[in-house]
């Protein structure tokens, strides 16, 4: 039977919305983010350094501390900041992102068991409901509903001879090197096909390698908008403290520690429980991280809401973090503190208490 096209509703393209209309570019969806949200550029701190004098070395040192100053500002304002211009390549990111969601969510779980390690909390693979973050603050709750992927710097032991789980209980063996530079562990031909192994291995080793160096700079901005506001705000900044900013702002005290974890979340039963009821549970529970600060690639899936609280006199009030719907082309991510940096500036800016919420998808 043929159908009447006098009697369908034609609607503009302006009027037009999902499943109706294609996703809006890119680039559409970057300057609609960006003029919403407030994006610091850190180009004044990652560009390459050249050769500057005078007014032009003057003008580059007023663009830092102007950096430096809203990073801070923003900080201690939301406990994130979002920020731009760090040479990060759209392709770079784009790329780590397909290939976490082809291993995390698409790849049989063989594959992804195939990376356990004795040490899941800085390399290889953690399974889902294995880890509980309610427990670095003390508290009680259920264990997250996350998979999990980890790497560190190339290690000095050959990463071809790491130990997985099962291999170092077959051997018996026990290892010699720090955990901080234990060996990557990585899927094999054997469990996943060639393309798709290779393609994981070396789309997170670009990106890690990558990361590491935008990390740095935000790093030293941070702690240089510190040191400015501690100077300004105290007639006497304890001097412990300087020295410890001054250290850690150096480009190469974070190398051969950083971790990369990859993250693929997953609603579970306790949601399906709870869809009448008024409390939802969380995909992870409220926390805050470990290390030195930590910096987001949000893939604008559906699946996630990343939360902070609102504020510490609140009780349980939380606000969603806005993140961009997709990759730009001058990548933005989402930073905040952890527990490192906030003893080392004797909590000028406190760990930044955040939960991942489930979401529409």
């Amino acid at each position: 039977m043929a159908m009447d096209e006098s009697k369908l509703q034609m609607l503009p393209p302006k009027k037009r919305s999902f499943p109706f209309a294609p996703q809006s570019s890119s680039k559409a969806d970057s300057a609609s983010f960006e003029s919403s949200s407030v994006v610091v550029d850190m180009t004044a701190y990652c560009k390459q350094a050249s050769q500057q004098q005078g007014e032009e070395k003057e003008t580059q040192e007023a663009a830092k501390r102007d950096c430096a100053s809203e990073i801070v500002r923003q900080l201690k304002h939301d406990g994130f900041v979002l920020v731009k211009g760090t040479g990060m390549s759209q392709q770079v990111c784009q790329d780590a992102l397909d290939n976490t969601h082809a291993f995390l969510q698409e790849a049989d779980e063989s594959v992804r068991r195939s990376c356990l390690t004795k040490d899941r909390a800085r390399r290889g693979y953690s399974p889902m409901c294995t880890e509980n973050f309610a427990s670095l603050i003390g508290e009680d709750g259920p264990n997250d509903l996350v998979r999990k992927f980890r790497i560190g710097p190339p290690s000095l032991v050959a990463e071809s001879g790491a130990q997985t789980e099962s291999s170092s209980a077959t051997s018996g063996t026990t290892s010699n090197y720090s955990p901080l530079h234990s060996p990557n562990v990585w899927p094999s031909n054997e469990v996943w096909d060639e393309h798709s192994s290779t393609a994981f291995r070396n789309a997170t080793e670009t990106y890690y390698d990558e990361i590491c160096k935008a990390s740095h700079p935000i790093v030293e901005a941070i702690c240089h908008g510190i040191m400015v506001e501690q100077q300004q705000q105290q007639s006497n900044p304890d001097q412990q403290s300087t020295l410890s900013l001054q250290a850690i702002a150096r480009k190469d005290i974070l190398d051969h520690t950083s971790i990369l974890t990859l993250l693929g979340y997953r609603k579970g039963t306790r949601h399906k429980k709870t869809q009448k009821k008024r409390h939802i549970h969380p995909l992870v529970a409220a926390h805050t991280d470990v290390g030195v600060i930590t910096v987001l690639l949000f893939d604008g899936g559906n699946s996630a809401v990343l939360q902070r609280k609102s504020s510490p006199s609140e009780n349980d009030q939380w606000t969603d973090v806005t993140l961009p719907a997709m990759v730009p082309e001058d990548p933005i991510f989402v930073v905040n503190i952890a527990d490192c940096l906030s003893e080392l500036s004797n909590n000028f800016l406190p760990s930044t208490l955040h939960r991942v919420m489930p979401g529409s998808g």
